[in-house]
């Protein structure tokens, strides 16, 4: 490895090297997204590694950057930095969870301890959320609901590594559909072509559509009968 490319490296996983400066976090506006327990864990987590990634502060979080020795005059700023990363931590769950991140000497320590209580209980919460997936059918909901709840869903598994195929999903929502659109699944299921998941919503939109008007049509007839014979 040349000089720059070491150069680079240390500037990357070190914030001091890039001039001692100390970022300051505020969790209320940049951290919203509170930790509750297993059922939130996965996006409260990809909240605040998204936030560190964006001031290159993951070197605390995965101790890459561990704290300088004794007399390094970095030693000081590593710790104000460190100090103010676990501080929004605390800050950023429940207050049940916080004696946990506070009894932690170090952020990393805490990051761990909170992983250690809740990655054991991810395989759980994967098998929750796709058995809510399995059993999620139209009824009575309109499609931009029922695929934004089936969406909501598939970005959870996705967040936890268990992300669902775009096929898998298209014959997820369409064995999902009720009698109503019946006609149109078995033309979905019988094209040559596959379809996308947008062209699928797409679709199904505009079949919604048609079903709305064919059943807003005979109340209408209804409403202008009843007012013709009032008029007589």
């Amino acid at each position: 490895m040349d000089t720059n490319e070491t150069t680079s490296s240390h500037s990357v996983l070190n914030p001091i090297a890039r001039g001692g400066q100390i970022i300051t976090i505020n969790p209320t506006a940049q951290l919203p997204i509170k930790l509750f327990d297993a059922n939130n864990y996965l996006t409260w987590r990809t909240q605040y590694e998204l936030l560190l990634l964006r001031y290159d502060l993951m070197s605390y979080i995965d101790d890459s950057l561990p704290c300088p020795l004794v007399g390094d005059l970095n030693r000081r700023v590593w710790i104000r930095q460190e100090g103010l990363l676990r501080h929004a931590i605390m800050a950023s769950v429940d207050p049940t969870i916080t004696p946990m991140v506070a009894t932690s000497p170090t952020t990393n320590a805490a990051w761990k301890k909170l992983e250690c209580q809740y990655t054991n209980k991810f395989q759980s919460r994967i098998y929750a959320l796709q058995d809510s997936l399995s059993i999620i059918t139209k009824s009575i909901k309109l499609i931009t609901k029922y695929f934004n709840k089936i969406r909501s869903i598939v970005d959870e598994l996705a967040m936890a590594n268990a992300s669902v195929k775009e096929f898998a999903l298209i014959i997820k929502i369409v064995g999902g559909l009720n009698l109503d659109y019946n006609d149109i699944s078995v033309t979905i299921r019988s094209g040559y072509t596959p379809i996308s998941l947008e062209e699928l919503y797409d679709t199904l939109l505009g079949h919604e559509s048609f079903l709305l008007h064919k059943q807003e049509k005979p109340l209408i007839m209804a409403q202008y009968t009843q007012r013709t014979d009032t008029t007589r």
